[in-house]
C-alpha cells in the first residue's frame, strides 16, 4: 500500500468522524480526531517518518468506541476498520 493510498483512508474516515461528531458530540470522537489529525500532520511533514510506534494506539480505536455503544453498523466504524486493516497489514 502506497502511503498516499493510507493518507486516503485515514482522510475519509476522519471526515465520517467529523460528521458523527456532528450529530452526537461524544468525546470519545474527539479523542480519535486528534490522533488520526497527529497521524496525517506527520504524514503530510514527512511519510517516511511515519512508524508503527505511532499507529499503534490507532489499531484499537474500533474496539475503544464498540465498548462504548451498541450501535456497530455506523459509516465512520467501517471506515475506521479500514484504517486498522491497513496498519496491521502494512505497517506492522
Amino acid at each position: 500500500m502506497q502511503i498516499s493510498e493510507f493518507k486516503c483512508l485515514l482522510e475519509r474516515a476522519l471526515a465520517l468522524m467529523e460528521k458523527k461528531l456532528l450529530k452526537s458530540n461524544e468525546s470519545i470522537i474527539k479523542v480519535f480526531i486528534n490522533e488520526y489529525n497527529r497521524v496525517l500532520g506527520i504524514i503530510n511533514y514527512d511519510s517516511k517518518d511515519i512508524s508503527n510506534g505511532e499507529l499503534r494506539k490507532m489499531k484499537m480505536f474500533t474496539r475503544m468506541y464498540m465498548e462504548t455503544s451498541s450501535d456497530y453498523k455506523q459509516d465512520f466504524l467501517y471506515a475506521m476498520g479500514d484504517v486498522e486493516s491497513a496498519i496491521k497489514k502494512h505497517f506492522s
